[in-house]
């Protein structure tokens, strides 16, 4: 594990820390559309924290990941935006698994829909392969392949120095 946020920029972030811990993230939360969202009526940010943050290009090249197989992303409304910090490494992905939010009241302010989802992978080579709905019928999981020749199949193992991303600039 890498205590790092994945974001379109390298550097630091706002962290809302939400009651229920598989709800936290980088965006903040929309509170009247909380309210509609099932399930979501005791969801509230219970803290706020600074984070370093890392982008999805910076950390395949600084430890030396050529091509990835299957990158999956539940990032609480920011999968897009850890799609798109893949910058030009985004033709080394072979297949991607996120999860966006249907409804009509999404939860995080900021949040990308699925329509510009799959625009955006769409224009980058990527067809979308699978959709899985859950939570009510509120979110669903969206999985999409590269069009672009076959990726290698290496295999790269690696171990990230805690202190080498300049962790501490976040305290």
């Amino acid at each position: 594990m890498i205590p790092m946020a994945v974001a379109e920029t390298d550097g630091c972030a706002e962290f809302n820390i939400t009651d229920y811990s598989a709800s936290s993230s980088l965006l903040p939360l929309d509170d009247d559309n909380v309210r509609r969202w099932v399930g979501g009526h005791d969801l509230r940010v219970a803290s706020k924290t600074v984070v370093p943050t890392i982008r999805l290009d910076t950390f395949l090249n600084m430890v030396n990941i050529q091509t990835v197989d299957y990158l999956k992303i539940d990032a609480q409304g920011m999968d897009l935006a850890v799609v798109k910090s893949a910058g030009d490494r985004l033709k080394d992905i072979r297949r991607i698994y996120l999860e966006v939010c249907v409804s009509p009241y999404p939860t995080y302010r900021g949040a990308s829909t699925k329509s510009e989802i799959v625009d955006f992978l769409s224009t980058h080579g990527f067809s979308l392969v699978g959709v899985d709905t859950q939570s009510d019928g509120q979110e669903e999981n969206l999985t999409f392949e590269n069009n672009s020749a076959e990726l290698s199949e290496a295999i790269v193992d690696y171990v990230v120095p805690p202190d080498r991303n300049g962790n501490d600039d976040c305290r």
